[in-house]
């Protein structure tokens, strides 16, 4: 799974430390639109307050975490 460090480095072979990746997102919205989210790994992402439509969310997956593993929840 490509992490945004990955990312950033396989399009401009520059590196950037994880940690300023988190600073810049704190500061500057990010613009998912038309982006496909189907395998995004979010389990630790702060999604306070996104924007989202009822179709959509009735398409998401919800989990609970039990002994570190994932249990859907219908």
């Amino acid at each position: 799974m490509k992490t945004l460090q990955d990312l950033i480095k396989d399009l401009t072979d520059i590196i950037v430390e994880e940690q300023k990746i988190n600073d810049y997102l704190e500061n500057e919205p990010l613009d998912l639109k038309d982006a496909d989210l189907s395998c995004a790994y979010l389990r630790w992402a702060n999604l306070t307050d996104i924007k989202i439509t009822k179709e959509q969310l009735d398409k998401l997956t919800v989990i609970e975490e039990k002994n570190n593993e994932y249990n859907r929840i219908n």
